[in-house]
């Protein structure tokens, strides 16, 4: 995961993987986990996708956008 999108990643919370928006699972310092359903797999290029591929990562941009204005109220109060 790029350092840049860490912050971004949330767990519950969206991210794109190739263009699919897929659901995030477990998040941890090396990486997250996602959740799937059987129909994802099916339709989409996921299913053949192995630990350690590269693949293309966008973060949601609503999450993006909380996470920036909380961040940003944060440091004005802090």
């Amino acid at each position: 995961m790029p350092d840049e999108a860490r912050s971004y990643v949330l767990e519950k919370g969206y991210v794109a993987v190739d263009g699919m928006s897929l659901t995030v699972g477990r998040v941890e310092e090396s990486g997250f986990d996602l959740h799937i359903i059987p129909e994802t797999i099916r339709v989409t290029t996921i299913g053949q996708k192995s630990v350690g591929d590269k693949v293309n990562i966008e973060v949601d941009s609503q999450t993006q956008a909380i996470v920036d204005t909380l961040s940003r109220s944060m440091e004005v109060s802090g």
